[in-house]
């Protein structure tokens, strides 16, 4: 696999249809979970969460659930609630709650499956804004998806998710025990944090501006606290990347960006006052998250209590220690994934 396929480069990916990928689109068969009886060795119960797979619990397979037995090898989508579009490989064969929809091809294998699976849970935005994920409507749904020629270039997919798999499987050039002793021995001061950065709000970008745009590369970054904020990619932008983004909406989300980006209301910017690489923008992003316990409903994190907020940070002298951070994160297990 080249370089230019593990950056993959959206520019020369072209939209398929949903009903073109899959040979079937259906709901799956469902029970309710009051009704089942747990069991440690059962089998999985596939509901509409975003953790753990979508699996919810294992069930007992007694004789009366075998005709609700939904075969495995496929894609679950859950279809409502927080967790719309959530999307899963499911290897063996499960059980599910209402309202989840199914998607099979017998031409894909494990490694393409999961990468549709990420590329269907970036559609999230589509179906936040008063639409129902309904099965005829996703069926005419549609995604972009690299290509090679008419069809979907499945043998780049397939060899992206391997070489992701090889990067894990790589051990850390340091010790890990090692890298935490020295995260504990070294200084540690506090910053204020419009200290170390700008903070300034972003440019309002409503969805329904940006589908007219057409799905493109550039990031849309929401309020959400998950996937980096990102709930879709389209053909415009309003704002720089390699800089930090905050949720000031709630909980003060924090999340790197490294791309060009537009944005939803309360997506507040924090542009560094230093020379600022992915490696520590992740120490930073991590220690942020670690605030969020300040914050609620109550008491968001709003721009006003970020231009207060104080950071603590390792410091060589009296300034933060940059060179530390970068270092640590490259230590840890899989930065070379970053």
């Amino acid at each position: 696999m080249t370089s230019d396929d593990k950056k993959l480069n959206t520019s020369k990916w072209k939209t398929f249809v949903i009903s073109d990928i899959f040979d079937e689109v259906e709901i799956a068969k469902s029970l309710d979970l009051l009704d089942t009886e747990t069991s440690s060795s059962g089998i999985n119960y596939v509901g509409r969460t975003r953790e753990n797979n979508g699996i919810t619990a294992k069930l007992a397979l007694s004789p009366d659930l075998l005709d609700l037995v939904n075969v495995g090898n496929c894609l679950t989508v859950a279809m409502v609630g927080d967790s719309t579009c959530s999307t899963f490989f499911q290897e063996t064969d499960f059980l599910a709650s209402q309202n989840i929809l199914i998607l099979r091809s017998k031409h894909l294998d494990k490694y393409n499956t999961l990468f549709l699976a990420n590329i269907i849970q970036l559609e999230k935005y589509r179906f936040s804004y008063g639409r129902t994920l309904t099965k005829g409507y996703f069926q005419k749904h549609s995604l972009r998806l690299p290509a090679r020629g008419v069809r979907p270039d499945w043998e780049l997919m397939s060899n992206y998710i391997k070489s992701m798999e090889v990067q894990l499987k790589k051990p850390s050039s340091q010790p890990v025990l090692s890298v935490q002793k020295n995260l504990r021995d070294t200084e540690w001061q506090e910053f204020g944090l419009p200290d170390i950065f700008q903070i300034t709000g972003s440019v309002t970008t409503p969805v329904l501006e940006l589908e007219e745009c057409g799905v493109g590369g550039y990031p849309y970054i929401t309020t959400q606290a998950s996937n980096n904020g990102v709930e879709g990619f389209f053909n415009f932008f309003t704002e720089e990347g390699g800089i930090l983004t905050v949720d000031s909406a709630v909980v003060g989300y924090c999340a790197y960006q490294p791309k060009n980006f537009s944005a939803s209301d309360h997506v507040e910017k924090l542009i560094p006052r230093f020379l600022m690489n992915k490696y520590v923008a992740m120490f930073i992003v991590a220690l942020m998250n670690k605030e969020q316990y300040r914050y609620n409903y109550g008491r968001k994190c709003s721009h006003e209590r970020m231009k207060r907020q104080r950071i603590k940070l390792p410091t060589k002298g009296e300034k933060p220690d940059w060179e530390f951070m970068e270092t640590y994160i490259k230590a840890l297990p899989y930065s070379s994934s970053l």
